[in-house]
């Protein structure tokens, strides 16, 4: 009961961020996913509406899913809400995963699907396919001279990291790479 109480404020809280990054004159806005509770379709309905009215207004928004966020919705209905939030006009669309990037002139944005939504829904997970489709974005960067900012739902350097199938391997390819930058959500603590 507590969950929903909670995301009863939800909505109040991001038509303030949305309402915030447009003052702010923000260029982007990119979320990380565990944008909904349990996958539930009227939770992500309801987010879209509020999404479509800041684009509407000039907000370029990007979406990621997070671990809470698949399950009751699917992965190619995920996809298929937030097609105007970055999966539609990708630049290039993992065949494995929902992991997709996009450019933007100063950057090569890597948006890395890290799952976490099989099984226990405990765990990120990035198999070797979409390991290997990373590696392609991270040259593909390298070729244009930009930047790879690489966003993801799992934190890769915390307590939780260890759950991480598939980590090491990633955070290899990002130093190997010398990625500046990774953003993650995941981590909503109780205070």
């Amino acid at each position: 009961t507590l969950v929903n109480q909670l995301y009863a404020l939800n909505l109040d809280i991001t038509k303030a961020l949305l309402w915030s990054a447009q003052q702010d004159g923000a260029d982007l806005l990119v979320i990380t996913g565990d944008i909904s509770n349990a996958s539930r379709h009227e939770q992500h309905e309801a987010l879209l509406e509020l999404l479509n009215e800041a684009r509407e207004n000039g907000l370029n928004i990007l979406v990621l899913d997070g671990n809470h966020d698949i399950g009751k919705t699917t992965p190619a209905e995920f996809a298929e809400y937030y097609a105007d939030f970055g999966y539609k006009d990708a630049y290039s669309r993992d065949t494995a995963s929902l992991s997709y990037s996009f450019h933007i002139p100063q950057a090569h944005i890597i948006m890395m699907d890290t799952g976490g939504y099989t099984g226990t829904n405990l765990a990120g997970n990035v198999n070797a396919v979409t390991l290997s489709w990373l590696e392609g974005e991270l040259k593909a960067a390298q070729e244009a001279g930009l930047p790879a900012i690489v966003f993801g739902h799992y934190p890769l350097l915390t307590a939780q990291s260890g759950e991480f199938i598939g980590i090491q391997e990633m955070k290899q390819l990002l130093l190997d790479y010398r990625v500046p930058l990774y953003i993650c959500g995941h981590m909503h603590g109780r205070h």
